[in-house]
């Protein structure tokens, strides 16, 4: 999250609370950064992480293709 997105609602999403979230699309931190049109998403894997991920795809796609 950019800092000044941060500073400007620190108040509200230190209320929000931390850990597990069921369903992020309904978190302040979400939305805020939905409505910032500066905010970018960057997604970061390892080589390690990607192979994982894509193994976890394969048997997704083969168990709704059975």
């Amino acid at each position: 999250m950019p800092l000044p997105l941060y500073i400007k609602h620190e108040d509200k999403l230190a209320a929000q609370g931390s850990g597990f979230c069921d369903d992020i699309s309904r978190t302040d931190n979400l939305k805020l950064l939905r409505e910032d049109p500066d905010s970018r998403l960057i997604v970061y894997c390892t080589a390690s992480q990607s192979l994982t991920m894509l193994s976890m795809l394969i048997v997704v796609r083969h168990v709704i293709l059975v």
